[in-house]
């Protein structure tokens, strides 16, 4: 029977679907209602009213091309992107594959629905043995409900417990912050109250305020010994301070009664008393502005500002009359006394009135006395010294006292610092005004190493790191390097040291140096910058506060130094300018115009010896350099700054050096090169005539030089000598500048030699030709028939005197020290003139 394609009107897994979940049929109407049991093909088509007049798309009617296979269709790791990729790659494109696969997904439609049809009966009696689901989930359904209730009732309670346990923990964090609230309302109060009855005890209460206890008793009744000296509730009597008896009341609390002075030994006790109460308000003090800070946004504490701020004022009052008494007493002045002064100074944070005192009261006095004392002939040094030694004297307890680090002082206070540096530093600018300015440099550098070692004698004195710290951020501290204007020194003898050497380095001619002066240079211009370089880290010049300049300044001397060598080495062999006609000066008597010479670089008249001094500058330079000047400056930024920074300056002052080698002193070397070497060369143009000696003249070959070949190297080997002789070059240096004017030299040889090759080579070519064609003329061969019994060629000759030639310059070359197969222009020389297997250069002998 034909195959056919079938059409149906609605989706057929929806005959299958549980009633309700078709959305279209809603009402869950069963399709398969009022067939048999068993429904045929044809009563199931005609029952779901299936379209079959539509005709199967027929396999036959298409035809497959060879190269789409079907067979990856049918494997199990079939990738389509790979297979697409692979046909794309072999050339089909998308329309092709696309009318394929459709072409093929027909006919594996076609071939389902046979299938199925074929087999339709089997296909029903699936479902036969399948159990009945409904009723298998409907037996579900019971144990399910109630496991789902047992679990929502639990979830439920412990839902509920949950949120109790978490409104009581927010209850209990309420009233924790409601306690904690109060707790600092009542502490804040408390303290505001023990601070105003502890000053009315010592006569210090605010202005306007009555003490909170009674005013006929004392604050010791009602506060205890732990109260007032911070110690334990069952403290012993030893913690009693000194001035108070303590005595059982009737509740047998402690409580402390102030004394007489005439009850002790001296009222000096009394005024001790005094300054530890007032060291003790201080740290309750400082316990109520962290209360008041931590209560800041409380409008109970905010109220409570006014009574705290005039606790503050009057406390602060009452420990700097306290201190101002303590220093004026006669000495030996109370330590204790001043100790507990300066402590509740730093307590309060009032540290600078504590420093400001003790520099008004004992240092002020001390150095006005010095700088009064002083004469004209008194130096800054000594004056600054006296005053320094007067200030130190003057407060030599407070300045141990506040260096104490048990109490944290050391970091908060500086006596040194805001005390004696500071009144020195102002009654001493105040006496010698003019002793800063840096114009007298001399003057300048000397009084700024005694300010500088006057700093160092303070900070050793300093008691701890933290004090140091304190001394070099104190504001006392950067005024007094502000005094001294290091640029303004720096620029002044930068223009001293490099204005003279500029005036060497921008004259026209060179300058031979002046015996005992040279510094063992051969030019003034080396001499000079040397002499520059060592004045700009002398002793007397430089400031090691200012060091990054002067480190500076020494790399750009030898820096100008180079580019004037630099400048003078390109200019070698070129013609100085002509003189040019300059009007006459206005106050010129003559009137006259006179005849000028532009300004030029003094290479432009330099000779080989004036180069060969200023390579040996260079080297001599360079290496003073590295064995006198950086071991100089790296002690003493070593000293100064340690290490690291001696370091860093050596390996630039290093750099510079070698900066100096590779770039001036090889500029040198190129231009010695170019002298010497045209002197040579002008030598070999004598090698023309080796071709008049040979043409046309029957001479038999050569067997030695030609005698112009040693006078090729003369002009060298006159230089070698004269160096030498004169220990102007190292002999490292001699032997550089002969390698390179060897090879220079080797040059121009290789192409004049070529020339007169190719130009003998040409010349035999032509008297071959016109021999060739007299011969011919003549009618016979006897011409091209003798040159074997005349012997070698002209050529040959020329040739043969070539080679030798070279050899002898070769020899002359090694006799200098140089190696000339080393010499890549002697190997194109050698290549050149040497024969066929011999192109290797040889050992030349020196003996």
């Amino acid at each position: 029977a034909p195959r056919s394609m079938v059409t149906v009107d609605r989706d057929p897994e929806a005959a299958y679907a549980p009633p309700g979940e078709n959305e279209e049929d809603p009402d869950g109407i069963d399709v398969m209602e009022g067939l048999s049991e068993n429904p045929t093909l044809e009563e199931l088509i005609e029952h779901l009213q299936i379209d079959t007049s539509v005709p199967d798309y027929d396999q036959e009617a298409h035809v497959f091309p060879d190269w789409f296979d079907q067979t990856p269709f049918k494997s199990k790791d079939f990738n389509v992107d790979e297979w697409v990729e692979t046909m794309h790659s072999r050339g089909h494109t998308m329309e092709e594959l696309q009318v394929q696969l459709d072409a093929y997904g027909k006919v594996v439609e076609g071939k389902l629905v046979e299938i199925t049809a074929r087999d339709f009966d089997k296909f029903l009696a699936l479902s036969d043995e399948l159990p009945d689901i409904e009723g298998v989930m409907k037996d579900w359904d019971t144990p399910l409900d109630k496991l789902i209730a047992q679990i929502t009732a639990q979830r439920d309670g412990m839902q509920k417990e949950l949120d109790e346990m978490e409104g009581a923990l927010k209850e209990k964090k309420r009233l924790a912050d409601e306690r904690a609230t109060l707790e600092l309302m009542l502490e804040t109060h408390n303290v505001v109250a023990k601070v105003e009855r502890l000053l009315h005890e010592v006569g210090a209460g605010p202005a306007g305020k009555e003490s909170a206890a009674d005013p006929e008793k004392p604050v010791v009744d009602s506060l205890g010994v732990a109260d007032v000296l911070g110690g334990d509730d069952d403290s012993d009597d030893d913690d009693v301070p000194e001035g108070y008896v303590a005595e059982e009341d009737e509740d047998g609390l402690d409580a402390l009664k102030p004394v007489f002075a005439t009850d002790q030994a001296s009222s000096a006790h009394v005024v001790d008393d005094r300054a530890q109460v007032l060291e003790r308000v201080a740290s309750e003090m400082g316990r109520l502005r962290f209360l008041q800070n931590k209560g800041k946004k409380l409008p109970f504490v905010q109220s409570l500002a006014p009574r705290i701020d005039a606790c503050e004022a009057s406390l602060g009052a009452a420990a700097a009359k306290a201190l101002e008494e303590a220093l004026s007493a006669p000495a030996p002045r109370d330590r204790s006394r001043i100790e507990h002064c300066l402590r509740a100074h730093v307590a309060v944070n009032r540290a600078r009135d504590a420093e400001e005192a003790i520099g008004r009261v004992l240092v002020e006095p001390a150095v006005r006395r010095v700088v009064d004392s002083a004469t004209a002939a008194t130096s800054f040094p000594e004056l600054l010294h006296a005053c320094v030694a007067a200030a130190i004297a003057s407060c030599e307890l407070e300045v141990e006292a506040s260096g104490d680090r048990e109490f944290g002082i050391d970091a908060k206070m500086c006596v040194l610092a805001n005390s004696v540096l500071a009144k020195v530093d102002e009654a001493v600018h105040a006496a010698r005004p003019g002793e800063y300015g840096p114009g007298e440099p001399d003057r300048f550098i000397r009084n700024q190493k005694a300010a500088m070692a006057a700093i160092r004698g303070l900070e050793e004195r300093t008691s701890s790191v933290a004090n140091v710290t304190a001394f070099r951020e104190s504001e006392a501290f950067a005024a007094y390097h502000k005094r001294w204007n290091l640029a303004a020194y720096f620029n002044v003898r930068m223009g001293e040291i490099a204005g003279e050497m500029t005036s060497f380095l921008d004259d026209f001619s060179l300058v031979r140096a002046v015996d005992g002066h040279s510094g063992g240079f051969a030019l003034a211009a080396t001499a000079v910058t040397w002499k520059a370089l060592e004045r700009s880290w002398s002793d007397d010049v430089v400031c090691v506060h200012a060091a990054d300049k002067f480190l500076r300044f020494a790399a750009q001397i030898v820096a100008r130094y180079g580019s004037w060598v630099k400048m003078g080495a390109d200019a070698v062999g070129t013609e100085p300018p002509a003189p040019v006609e300059q009007p006459a000066a206005p106050n010129d008597p003559d009137g006259q115009p006179r005849r000028v010479v532009p300004e030029h670089s003094w290479g432009c008249a330099a000779t080989a010896e004036d180069l060969a001094a200023i390579r040996g500058d260079c080297e001599a330079l360079s290496a003073k350099v590295l064995d006198s000047f950086v071991p100089g400056m790296s002690d003493t930024l070593r000293t100064a700054f340690g290490e690291p920074a001696a370091d860093a300056a050596r390996e630039c002052m290093e750099e510079g050096v070698k900066e100096l080698a590779r770039g001036p002193a090889a500029d040198i070397n190129g231009a010695l090169m170019r002298i010497i070497g045209d002197r040579c060369v002008e030598t070999l143009k004598q090698m023309k005539g080796i071709t008049a000696t040979f043409r046309m003249t029957n001479k038999p070959l050569p067997t030695r030089h030609s005698h112009f070949v040693p006078g090729a190297v003369a002009p060298l080997k006159l230089f070698m000598e004269q160096t030498a002789r004169k220990k102007i070059l190292s002999a490292e240096s001699a032997t550089q500048v002969a390698m390179a004017v060897g090879e220079y030299v080797a040059g121009k040889y290789a192409e004049m030699a070529s020339e007169l090759v190719a130009g003998v080579k040409k010349t035999e070519a032509s008297l071959n030709r016109l021999k060739d064609r007299r011969a011919a003329k003549d009618g016979g061969s006897a011409a091209g028939g003798g040159d074997g019994e005349k012997g070698p060629s002209d050529t040959d000759k020329i040739c043969k005197q070539l080679l030798l030639d070279v050899v002898e310059f070769g020899t002359q070359l090694t006799k200098l020290g140089t190696d000339p197969a080393r010499s890549e222009k002697f190997k194109e020389l050698w290549s050149l003139v040497a024969p066929e297997g011999e192109k290797q250069v040889p050992v030349f002998l020196t003996a």
